[in-house]
C-alpha cells in the first residue's frame, strides 16, 4: 500500500470518526402513520376518467399535468406519488335515444 493510499484511508477514517457522534444524535425521520398504512395496502382506483383526455393534442399520460389547466386528475407521475397500485379506466359513451 503506497503512502498516498494510507493517507487517504487515515483521512477517511478520521472524517467518519468525527461525524459519528453527530450522526448518532440525529433524530430518525418521522413516519406518517397514514402513509405507512397506505404503503402496506393494495390501493386501486375503480374509476379513472383519463381516456377522455388521451386525444387532446400535447397530452401525455407519462408527464405530470396541472389539474386546473389539463382538466385531468390522473397522470402517471401523480399515480406513482400517490401510491396507486392499479386502476380501472372508465370510458364514457353517449346513450342513444
Amino acid at each position: 500500500m503506497g503512502t498516498m493510499s494510507r493517507r487517504a484511508m487515515l483521512a477517511g477514517g478520521a472524517a467518519l470518526a468525527a461525524a459519528g457522534p453527530a450522526l448518532a444524535r440525529r433524530k430518525p425521520p418521522t413516519v406518517d402513520p397514514v402513509r405507512a398504512l397506505h404503503n402496506r395496502l393494495v390501493c386501486l382506483d375503480t374509476h379513472l376518467d383519463t381516456p377522455a383526455v388521451f386525444t387532446r393534442p400535447g397530452w401525455d399520460m407519462m408527464r405530470r399535468h396541472d389539474r386546473a389547466t389539463a382538466l385531468s386528475q390522473v397522470d402517471y407521475p401523480r399515480m406513482v406519488e400517490g401510491g396507486l397500485d392499479g386502476g380501472f379506466f372508465a370510458i364514457y359513451t353517449a346513450q342513444g335515444r
